[in-house]
């Protein structure tokens, strides 16, 4: 055998225990922010709420930048909201 393939192979045996457990945190954390999901909603619809009562009373220049973050905060809603079905 190449000693460069005897040094990768003994590599990836080192590492393999090691990417194993950072991916069961991986998927711990996954958990986590999936358990959370409620509270990332609120927040998500607190915004929506806050940036279409700021579209009130404004210049039309402002409403239009705001009305463009609006559209983004409903996009990825939309798409969150679909996990949902």
């Amino acid at each position: 055998m190449i000693p460069s393939m005897k040094k990768a192979i003994l590599f990836f045996l080192v590492l393999l225990p090691f990417r194993v457990f950072a991916q069961g945190d991986l998927l711990q954390s996954l958990d986590s922010v999936l358990n959370r999901r409620r509270y990332y909603m609120d927040i998500k619809e607190n915004r929506i709420r806050r940036l279409t009562q700021e579209m009130k009373g404004r210049d039309d220049r402002h409403r239009l930048t705001v009305a463009g973050n609006l559209f983004w905060e409903y996009y990825t809603y939309r798409f969150d909201s679909a996990m949902h079905l």
